[in-house]
């Protein structure tokens, strides 16, 4: 697999948002994007379960996914994202339900279920 640090991927998930209406699992790494990239990914990804994301400080990921992705998706793990603090992620998930799993850089490894 290539390495897409430094790439602006934003046609390609794009492109993924507007034709993998059924996609469950998605894995974004090291992936440079807009917002409006990411949200038209969310918007069209109807049936994403699972999302990846790592070594991305593109966005607001977080409330991206909390406007978009509520109700589908049921697990995030996300690690290396500069921009996301243990303190937001703590917060998303009391607030979505959503399953984190979490390595933020500079803290330790935290890992939040549901209650």
């Amino acid at each position: 697999s290539q390495d897409m640090a430094g790439i602006d991927s934003s046609n390609f998930l794009i492109c993924i948002g507007r034709n993998c209406p059924n996609l469950v699992l998605l894995n974004i790494s090291s992936y440079d994007f807009t917002t409006n990239a990411f949200t038209v990914l969310l918007q069209g990804c109807k049936s994403l379960q699972t999302l990846m994301i790592t070594d991305s400080d593109s966005v607001d990921v977080l409330a991206l996914i909390e406007e978009n992705c509520v109700g589908t998706l049921r697990s995030l793990v996300i690690s290396e994202c500069r921009n996301v603090t243990n303190e937001a992620i703590t917060r998303f998930q009391q607030e979505t339900g959503i399953e984190v799993e979490a390595d933020i850089e500079g803290d330790a490894d935290i890992d939040i279920e549901n209650e």
